[in-house]
């Protein structure tokens, strides 16, 4: 028979987020070098997120990455309209991102612009992204 009063299963149990340490990687030297936490973990994080086609690799969970597949080919108003929600939906799946807002996209030849504003565990700041569709 089970316990009736799931406090006792709970007892004593405390659960965290994960910590935002982690290794640096220098992406203009291609490499790797130290570690980094915080804030710029966190810009890290963000830039491999939105870099990453989700459901395109079987070692990141189906959590992690943006979907951008369907956007190439299409016309860049289409790409505006789309994105912000889906950079918003890849993002907030991060424990430290508490919102993403303020869109602001543009589009230029092939290339779609996007510009939003971060709410963070370490406070708010400004990122850009650019996808060519």
């Amino acid at each position: 028979m089970l316990p009736q009063n799931n406090n006792l299963l709970n007892s004593g149990i405390e659960v965290k987020s994960n910590a935002s340490k982690t290794y640096f990687i220098d992406f203009k030297k291609q490499k790797m070098s130290g570690m980094t936490d915080g804030l710029e973990a966190l810009k890290q994080a963000i830039y491999l997120i939105l870099s990453i086609e989700r459901y395109d690799y079987v070692i990141y969970s189906w959590n992690y990455g943006i979907e951008l597949k369907d956007l190439f080919g299409k016309p860049t108003n289409y790409a505006c309209a789309v994105l912000p929600s889906r950079i918003k939906q890849a993002l907030i799946q991060d424990d430290r991102i508490q919102n993403v807002y303020d869109f602001v996209t543009s589009a230029k030849g092939n290339d779609v612009f996007v510009k939003f504003t971060i709410d963070s565990i370490f406070g708010t700041f400004s990122q850009e992204v650019k996808y060519s569709v």
